[in-house]
Parts: C-alpha cells; sequence; structure tokens
C-alpha cells in the first residue's frame, strides 16, 4: 500500500494518497473553513466518498459552488450534520457525479441558499 501524501487546499492539508488518485478522504477533527469551499474536491475523478464531516467545520463558509463537480466515481457523502447556515451559493455542488447513490444532507440549514443551480445535474444514480 502507498504511503499517504498530504493534499493542501486553502491553507488545509488532507491526507490522501494525491489529489487526482485519492479514493477516500477523511477531514481531520478540528478542520475549519471560511469563506469559500468552491471546487474543493472538484475533478477528483476517483473519489469514491469523503468521511469526517462530523468534525469539518464549515459554520463560516459562504460557497459550496463546484465542491465535489466531476467526481465521477464518487458513491458517498455522508454530512448530516455539516453545517451550512451561512451558504449562498450550492450551484453544481455535485455536478457530474455520475456514480452518486447516498447523500446524508438530512440536518443540513440551506435557508440562506440563493444559488442551487445544476446541484444534482448529470448525477444519474442519485435517488
Amino acid at each position: 500500500m502507498q504511503a499517504s501524501k498530504a493534499w493542501e487546499y486553502d491553507g488545509f492539508t488532507f491526507a490522501v494518497n494525491s489529489k487526482k488518485d485519492a479514493i477516500t478522504i477523511y477531514v481531520p477533527n478540528g478542520t475549519k473553513m471560511k469563506g469559500s469551499l468552491h471546487g474543493a474536491f472538484q475533478d477528483m475523478a476517483n473519489l469514491q466518498s469523503v468521511t469526517g464531516f462530523a468534525c469539518f467545520d464549515t459554520s463560516e463558509c459562504t460557497e459550496m459552488s463546484s465542491m465535489f463537480a466531476n467526481c465521477t466515481s464518487l458513491i458517498a457523502v455522508d454530512a448530516p450534520n455539516m453545517k451550512t447556515d451561512n451558504v449562498l451559493t450550492t450551484n453544481k455542488m455535485f455536478f457530474n457525479c455520475a456514480s452518486l447513490e447516498h447523500i446524508d444532507l438530512t440536518k443540513c440549514n440551506m435557508q440562506k441558499v440563493v444559488d442551487m443551480s445544476e446541484m444534482f445535474s448529470d448525477c444519474f444514480k442519485a435517488i
């Protein structure tokens, strides 16, 4: 098994094999993001799952557009406690996630979102 390498986004480091080849991303406990997560995991074609959102503080994020766009192998995202109270844009958040079968956003507050256009566009398996 190949040793994990670090992938950085906006000053935060995530432990994955590489951004391009990542299969799973685990968000470290205490990770806090502010402002934009636009395209944070975009184009990670081999990404299958993301875990650790319970520890991922996104309470000060305002943009999540294209966050997982073109993650064509993404099967599941468990983010029931992801803080979305201040998010304004989620357009194309899961655009072209053709393998997406499960997403848990049950406790996410999307009341302030003004642009959800194409949020699940081309997610053929999503129910």
